[in-house]
């Protein structure tokens, strides 16, 4: 869902982020001098419906209490294209990368260590790490896992209503699409979630990993 922020709340939050980056929480004349509105009284409007928003927490009558709700991720400040200058973002569209997103969803997505180079074709590599929403309802194009007798499947899911069957396509490239009844869907497979994100740590280990399954699947 979209939030709407009027300009006295966008300025108040990237002041409340950039305090964080830096380890301090601000009080309300810090805001003030960092969004340049001279009234405390429209700062403290801005933090309410911030705060009712979902987007910064603060406890009542203690100063410096406003923090970011999601803690401060690394600043989102331009766009990149291969082989084109960085196409910078206004400051007042700026927003932060929330890190911690996946974990806001009643504390219940998982994640899953990729451990070899079956799923190159999905531009997954070994090392990287699949979040994953259990028990989540698929639609149409979710990557999705699921298992049949023991089996492991991990395919983009769609419904074909006019056949009366579900779509799995295999994420790796030598695998077949399986077409399922959508009653066998019920009765013989288990959803076990759906993927939401990838995560890629770019440690040295984890390019080691992923260039020795390149040069795997290349022979």
């Amino acid at each position: 869902m979209t939030v709407t922020l009027n300009n006295a709340e966008q300025r108040v939050l990237h002041a409340v982020e950039e305090f964080a980056w830096r380890g301090e929480a601000p009080t309300m004349r810090d805001l003030c001098d960092a969004t340049g509105i001279k009234s405390p009284s429209q700062v403290k409007l801005a933090i309410d419906a911030l705060a009712a928003k979902g987007l910064v927490t603060r406890e009542r009558h203690v100063s410096r209490s406003v923090r970011p709700a999601h803690g401060a991720g690394p600043r989102i400040r331009a766009h990149l294209a291969a082989g084109k200058p960085l196409e910078t973002i206004p400051l007042a569209e700026q927003s932060a990368l929330d890190l911690a997103a996946h974990n806001t969803v009643a504390g219940e997505e998982i994640a899953l260590r990729v451990g070899d180079g079956s799923l190159a074709a999905a531009h997954v590599s070994p090392g990287d790490y699949l979040i994953i929403r259990p028990n989540a309802g698929p639609v149409d194009g979710d990557i999705v896992l699921a298992a049949r007798r023991g089996g492991i499947t991990l395919a983009r899911f769609q419904r074909q209503a006019e056949r009366g069957r579900i779509s799995l396509a295999p994420l790796s490239a030598s695998a077949p699409a399986v077409y399922v009844r959508e009653s066998a869907w019920v009765r013989d497979w288990r959803l076990i979630g759906v993927v939401t994100a990838v995560y890629r740590p770019l440690g040295a280990s984890t390019m080691a990993a992923a260039n020795a399954a390149n040069v795997e699947e290349a022979a």
